[in-house]
């Protein structure tokens, strides 16, 4: 934990900030139920003059940061909340480490599980989210997914009288890991498909021995497993319970998950709705599983240490095929599941976020699989010269050998991953003016409204403490439908329906002149209007929707763009 901690305090040098947008949208709803005394309805900086609902799942995160403050700041009141969400990152990371420990530990011994602590210290996939001031949602889904991972395990271990013990921790960690992230639902499947993996090696090792037919095979299977049946719905039981009472969230929101997966699968189903074009980045599918497999510990000069990693985790996967000890079982649909998340062609890059805690976890298993293997082989057999590797010296001397490329190749990666305010050379420059900027805004007064392109906007508010017309979050509008909805208007995207496909104007089909386009296009089309479509729009959004805009903040990019588009694209169109 000391180790990592101080890889994570190497990214940056100035620590009086937010590191990443996303982390503006989350202080700034901490800072408002702060404020408030109470949870929040509308995070009011956000889509001005309106404010945007906030769900359950965006309020856990700031709600525990909050109550976190407020037993800091009563030991010492010059603790700030700004304080607490800048290292927020590190500290989560770090406590990390002590489920992925303890599942190591129940997997693969003492020594899977400081090996698994140590290849979870050692990522560098993770950098960038955990740094100081970073303070977006993914430090507490790590913690939050291991222990849940931690806490199944242990339902899946647990004799007959302990079930009903650890199906209530589990249930009750997994409802928390719900309040959190809406994305939590993916343990469900990995749960499930344990359940059916044991029943079904209970299944095959009774009609393999042939002591019975099949239904007597199948009934074995379900009556040797009966209470980790029952734990298992007693688990997600009180999972819906949880989500129902504390966040309203109806128990058929299990419907339209399972809807979701098997449309995944290409099993339509009547209903699913329309579709849409992934057009965010992070929303983007890998091309190959070289996008995913690489992020772990790095490309390149680190490839060496990454094919090592996988090579354990594989050797970890063999071990369970050969013990199928049932807790170990549930391993194999964990991976299914985040692979599918991840899937070339099918899945999404940001669920790579969903590997952390695995790949740690079977790497320290891995080894401990393979000094295991060593140990155990028949030195007469293999020669006298196997008999040094079992002396403590040359042990640690190997595992010095094997751990101190992993620890100078997390340094390095962090030395070179700073918040985009620091970014050196490039358009780093044009970042360091964005802070400027909204420094400069701060001093505006307090009911000041700002434009600025999408992916800054959650910067800015946390930053500036002034509304933005569009930020990170986005909502979407059909076409003659959103004009009749009493919610934000107009919404930062608007479609229309052709073939049970949503066309998104601005995205799939080209923005329309001296038109309302959406939010999010309208302020990125702002620099290459001209000056009466300008004029046109900030009225309309005056007028029309009470939003008076008050300054805009540009970029040099942008500006580039734009006179680009004048002299090259507008002539030649």
């Amino acid at each position: 934990m000391a180790f990592t901690t101080s890889v994570l305090l190497i990214p940056g040098e100035k620590y009086d900030t937010l590191t990443t947008s996303d982390s503006g949208f989350f202080f700034g709803i901490a800072r408002e139920i702060n404020e408030n005394n109470g949870m929040v309805e509308k995070y009011s900086l956000s889509h001005a003059p309106y404010g945007l609902p906030v769900g359950i799942v965006d309020q856990g995160q700031p709600l525990i940061t909050v109550m976190f403050y407020r037993a800091i700041s009563a030991l010492n009141p010059n603790i700030g909340l700004m304080d607490v969400v800048r290292y927020w990152g590190p500290l989560l990371f770090a406590l990390s480490l002590i489920p992925i420990f303890l599942i190591g530990r129940e997997l693969g011994g003492d020594l899977g599980g400081c090996a698994a602590a140590f290849f979870g210290a050692t990522l560098t996939s993770s950098i960038y989210w955990m740094k100081v001031g970073a303070f977006d949602r993914e430090p507490i889904q790590l913690i939050l997914g291991a222990w849940t991972i931690y806490l199944t395990i242990k339902l899946f271990k647990a004799p007959r009288s302990e079930t009903p013990k650890f199906a209530l921790l589990a249930g009750l960690v997994y409802g928390l890991f719900g309040l959190i992230w809406s994305g939590a639902l993916f343990i469900a499947p990995v749960v499930v498909g344990g359940l059916l993996f044991v029943l079904l090696v209970g299944f095959f090792g009774k009609l393999i021995r042939k002591t019975t037919d099949l239904f007597g095979a199948l009934l074995f299977a379900i009556r040797n497993h009966l209470d980790l049946l029952a734990g298992v719905l007693g688990m997600l039981a009180v999972t819906t319970l949880a989500l129902w009472v504390i966040a309203g969230q109806s128990p058929i929101i299990w419907t339209g998950f399972a809807r979701s997966l098997l449309g995944y699968v290409g099993i339509g189903v009547s209903g699913e709705g329309i579709s849409f074009t992934r057009y965010a980045g992070e929303m983007a599918t890998p091309n190959s599983w070289d996008d995913i497999v690489y992020r772990m510990y790095g490309s390149d000069a680190a490839a060496i240490l990454t094919l090592f990693v996988f090579a354990l985790i594989l050797l970890g996967l063999l071990k369970f095929c050969w013990s199928r000890k049932r807790w170990e079982l549930l391993v194999f649909p964990w991976l299914i599941v985040i692979a599918a998340m991840v899937w070339p062609g099918r899945g999404q890059v940001r669920f790579e976020r969903m590997w952390w805690p695995f790949v740690p976890i079977l790497a320290g298993v891995g080894a401990a699989a393979l000094v295991s293997l060593v140990r155990r082989l028949s030195f007469e057999q293999f020669g006298e010269w196997l008999r040094h590797f079992q002396r403590p010296v040359v042990i640690a001397f190997s595992i010095s050998l094997v751990a101190t490329p992993f620890i100078f190749n997390a340094y390095t990666v962090a030395e070179g991953t700073t918040p985009p305010t620091e970014w050196h050379g490039g358009l780093g420059w044009r970042d360091e003016g964005f802070m400027d900027a909204f420094t400069w805004l701060g001093n505006t007064p307090e009911n000041s409204v700002v434009a600025i392109q999408w992916s800054y906007g959650h910067l800015l508010t946390g930053t500036s403490r002034r509304a933005t017309v569009a930020d990170g979050t986005e909502t979407m509008g059909e076409l003659g439908k959103w004009e009749n909805v009493a919610s934000i208007q107009p919404p930062d995207y608007i479609y229309y329906v052709s073939d049970s496909r949503g066309l998104i104007y601005g995205m799939d089909v080209p923005a329309r002149s001296y038109q309302v386009n959406g939010r999010r296009i309208d302020v990125a089309r702002f620099p290459t209007m001209d000056e009466n479509e300008f004029r046109w729009i900030i009225r309309t959004y005056r007028d029309n929707y009470g939003c008076k805009i008050d300054y805009i903040v540009f970029d040099a990019s942008e500006y580039y763009s734009a006179r680009n588009y004048y002299n090259v694209t507008q002539p030649a169109n």
